[in-house]
């Protein structure tokens, strides 16, 4: 009897492992772990070859996360397709991210404004959800991008939004190289400097972080939140095609080159 029902949670287990499309807690690019999260399923969405990533939006697709610990993304009328890095730096670190990024893709709804989450930094969740402190944003069609920075954290507490938006010019045809130099701080010695293609495009000193303890992580792919996708849908939203390359982390005092090279 004892064997019967070991032999039954091993293959329930092996199985519900396999049917996770949606989750990899394992992920290796270049070498480097990450946690691959999507709602159009891995296998179809996310493809590594040697030192970039080709990253897929599925806009009509939604594959659920049997083990997810909020409520699941498609529950949400999310779509996903996102990386989030193992490594991470604490609060009050001068931080440099470097990466290079393709859209290569045009499509979508020009009247939305820019709802394409690109790269975001994060504190980590545990018990208590969080927000990114900041995120890059596209809209697919017309390449204009902004930046949001939230001070508050109003995934715990919808009373702390306290958002930065900024418009920053347009995502260029081809490779974009982007640098991002920060020091995450919930006082005024905070600062954020993003570079696209050597150009300092925002420059923002004072708070940049809500109060909190985590390890704070990056995330690259791309991310529509939160029931836009529903009305996107009924307009024929296509797939989203993101390619990605020179992902880096490193202290300000230690990160190397200034900018990332074109692939």
């Amino acid at each position: 009897m004892k064997k019967a029902i070991l032999f039954i949670l091993v293959f329930f287990s092996i199985n519900v492992a396999y049917a996770n499309n949606a989750w990899n807690g394992n992920f290796t690019y270049h070498g480097k772990k990450y946690d691959a999260t999507t709602t159009g399923g891995i296998k179809q969405t996310i493809n590594v070859n040697g030192s970039q990533v080709t990253i897929k939006v599925d806009s009509n697709n939604c594959y659920k996360n049997p083990t997810a610990s909020y409520v699941d993304d498609c529950d949400r009328s999310i779509r996903r397709t996102q990386l989030r890095s193992h490594s991470s730096v604490r609060m009050g670190q001068g931080t440099r991210y470097n990466f290079s990024v393709n859209k290569l893709t045009v499509g979508g709804d020009a009247n939305r404004g820019e709802y394409i989450n690109f790269f975001e930094i994060k504190p980590n969740a545990g018990m208590l959800m969080t927000v990114p402190t900041m995120a890059l944003y596209v809209n697919p069609k017309t390449n204009k991008m902004s930046i949001i920075q939230s001070l508050g954290n109003h995934g715990a507490n919808p009373a702390a939004q306290n958002d930065i938006k900024t418009q920053l010019g347009k995502l260029k045809n081809g490779w974009n190289n982007f640098r991002i130099d920060t020091k995450q701080s919930p006082g005024g010695d905070g600062y954020l400097r993003v570079y696209q293609n050597g150009k300092l495009i925002y420059n923002y000193t004072g708070k940049t972080s809500y109060p909190h303890s985590k390890a704070i992580k990056y995330w690259i792919g791309g991310y529509i939140c939160c029931g836009k996708i529903n009305q996107l849908l009924q307009n024929g939203e296509p797939v989203h095609v993101l390619k990605y390359a020179n992902v880096s982390v490193g202290l300000v005092s230690s990160a190397g080159s200034n900018n990332p090279t074109l692939p």
